[in-house]
């Protein structure tokens, strides 16, 4: 149950107490909980070592972070932020160190992040899944920050879209059509394999059996193709 609220991204709070949590305290609630309840594992004792695949992902999580200079607002998709967790429990401390100073869900409108006067990172980053439900929400903010940035005529903010395990076309022409695609920094986080215990890995692709048999997309092979080579 610990590994399901943690893949999940819930926060253990009750919801008044969330909505009463700005920026990185809200989410950093859930991720304590879950850092309360359970050790990452060794990944020590398994037929394989994973422990250098926890590290990998640990470090392009890293290396994302730090491609923006100076403070920033991380934003991260709910679905994303569990399995990120499970790369290091003290998450936000390490986030922290590499220059994020708000840290938040991905919600429909985010006026606390985007609009408030008390906001005053200039780069803001998303790392969210490669979904057309994502990629919209993510084009209205910048969209309506974009505007916003026109009419004071200031500097404004950098955006920068990551999306995970891959970038898709599908995203891209999204936000090409919000007019956004110049106004943004846009790349891929490769979250594909993600070490639950010492012998159990997770693609974290729940919608994987649809999307191939009902939808006829054949990207989550691709995905578990490039996993498997991974971890050979």
């Amino acid at each position: 149950r610990t590994l399901e609220r943690a893949a999940d991204g819930r926060c253990a709070c009750d919801a008044t107490s969330r909505r009463s949590l700005p920026g990185v305290n809200r989410l950093s609630c859930g991720m304590a909980a879950a850092r309360r309840q359970q050790q990452l594992p060794t990944l020590a004792t398994g037929p394989v070592p994973l422990l250098p695949i926890r590290d990998q992902a640990r470090k392009n999580l890293v290396d994302l972070v730090d491609t923006k200079r100076g403070t920033k607002t991380l934003i991260l998709d709910p679905s994303v932020s569990g399995p990120l967790t499970l790369l290091d429990l003290s998450l936000p401390k390490l986030l922290a160190e590499h220059g994020v100073t708000k840290l938040s869900h991905l919600e429909p409108v985010d006026e606390l992040l985007l609009h408030a006067p008390s906001t005053d990172t200039r780069n803001v980053m998303y790392i969210i899944r490669a979904t057309v439900e994502n990629t919209m929400a993510v084009a209205q903010q910048i969209r309506a920050a974009v505007a916003a940035r026109a009419a004071k005529a200031d500097g404004g903010r950098d955006f920068a879209v990551f999306f995970v395990p891959r970038r898709t076309v599908a995203c891209d022409r999204v936000l090409e059509d919000e007019g956004i695609l110049g106004d943004v920094t846009v790349g891929e986080l490769q979250l594909d394999l993600v070490p639950l215990e010492d012998d159990v890995l997770s693609l974290e692709l729940p919608g994987a059996f649809r999307d191939c048999v009902v939808d006829g997309d054949s990207s989550p092979l691709f995905l578990m193709a490039r996993a498997l080579t991974k971890l050979q």
